[in-house]
């Protein structure tokens, strides 16, 4: 007799995470790939992986906010993630009475309750943020992008803040605006760092709380669950002592775990190969690429090598330039620094990525000019703009 195993899907729109749990309800094995605008090839990828490993799978479940598209290509039910996260928490910490769950585009409050007659638990209210992406993970993305870090940085490096800042969470612009600020006034990165985290759970418990209390025990999933620094921040404002606030195993794929369970409560079906799961993807890409429309394209700025067709760097110093003069404007985003000639004839350009390190940014950029000069020009001005001009200057 082969081993049952059953597989939930959850495509949501920064990841595709799968599970596969066995007849028991164990998870036998996880999958988190994100999607970058091509989910049916990583879907098709994921399904090769599993596939190295479970021959068959005797139900699946699709959730997540591409739960339809997967669903009509693999004929598989679909789940609301509401309901799967739920499922999931509850299969592991049958105790939980609040979960919250951060994701790349959305996030939920979830109550649950006790059925009376049964002891079972059930969910008993629930709450959505709204269209604007402020307080989920590609709100952190962005500021992780925006400070030259990687997003998985973010949370050691809140966790050594010694004066978290204060940072809007309510909006992505404002708290733009605020770390612009705070970074042109040479706050340590830490501190702004910190001040995100606590943003962001601020804007949680205010927009889906709503007031109404988070009743422990309280779980806490969703890719966002990796953040120390957010973690700390939830056990700040909820009161809970270090280590009270429950991070489940598999805390990143909880939907695809719950999907899976409610495959494993479903009625008993033939089982699937996972190999039939393949072919039924690579037709729907194929009869995508044949229905694709063709468009006019203009060439891209990146080549395939990463080398850029616009020119950052841009000089043209004579041996005879002499006196020149400088101007730098530093950014949120970019640090530009120029030479021109008595003229105005523009002799040196450079571009750089600020990356939150104005001052350094400043330094190299100098340094470079510098040396290309190479002793040639004398520095008769230097102007200073941008919303770093103040601490620059």
């Amino acid at each position: 007799m082969l081993d049952q195993y059953y597989m939930g899907i959850d495509l949501g729109s920064v990841s595709l995470n799968a599970a596969v749990v066995d007849a028991a309800g164990r998870v036998r094995h996880t999958v988190y790939k994100r999607t970058r605008g091509r989910p049916l090839t990583v879907l098709l990828n994921c399904l090769e992986e599993l596939a190295s490993r479970f021959e068959t799978v005797f139900g699946v479940v699709v959730t997540g906010s591409g739960r339809k598209l997967i669903g009509t290509i693999l004929d598989a039910p679909d789940v609301n993630e509401i309901v799967t996260q739920a499922r999931a928490a509850c299969h592991f910490h049958p105790e939980v009475r609040t979960v919250v769950e951060i994701g790349g585009q959305d996030s939920k409050l979830i109550f649950i309750d006790r059925d009376r007659p049964t002891g079972e638990p059930v969910i008993l209210d629930h709450t959505l943020n709204d269209v604007c992406a402020a307080g989920t993970g590609s709100f952190l993305d962005l500021q992780a992008h925006r400070l030259g870090m990687d997003v998985k940085d973010l949370g050691p490096l809140a966790l050594r803040a010694e004066h978290p800042a204060r940072i809007s969470g309510r909006c992505s612009v404002f708290a733009k605006s605020d770390m612009v600020h705070l970074l042109q006034e040479g706050t340590p990165k830490a501190d702004i760092v910190a001040g995100l985290c606590d943003a962001l759970t601020l804007n949680f418990i205010t927009n889906l709380g709503k007031g109404r209390p988070l009743v422990e025990p309280i779980i806490f999933q969703g890719g966002v669950a990796a953040n120390a620094g957010v973690v700390k921040a939830f056990e700040k404002r909820l009161g809970l002592a270090p280590g009270r606030l429950i991070i489940p195993e598999n805390f990143l794929v909880m939907g695809a775990v719950g999907s899976a369970i409610i495959a494993r409560h479903s009625r008993p079906t033939e089982p699937s190969p996972l190999n039939r799961l393949i072919h039924d993807v690579r037709q729907a890409i194929a009869t995508a690429k044949r229905h694709r429309p063709t468009t006019a394209r203009l060439a891209p700025l990146v080549s395939r090598n990463g080398s850029k067709k616009n020119v950052d760097r841009y000089y043209d110093i004579p041996a005879d330039t002499g006196e020149v003069y400088l101007g730098v404007d530093v950014g949120a985003v970019s640090t530009n620094i120029v030479l021109i000639d008595s003229q105005g004839v523009l002799r040196a350009k450079q571009y750089w990525y600020t990356r939150g390190e104005a001052i350094e940014t400043v330094r190299r950029g100098l340094a470079e000019m510098g040396d290309r000069a190479d002793g040639r020009v004398r520095v008769c001005g230097v102007g200073v703009t941008g919303s770093g001009r103040y601490f620059i200057g």
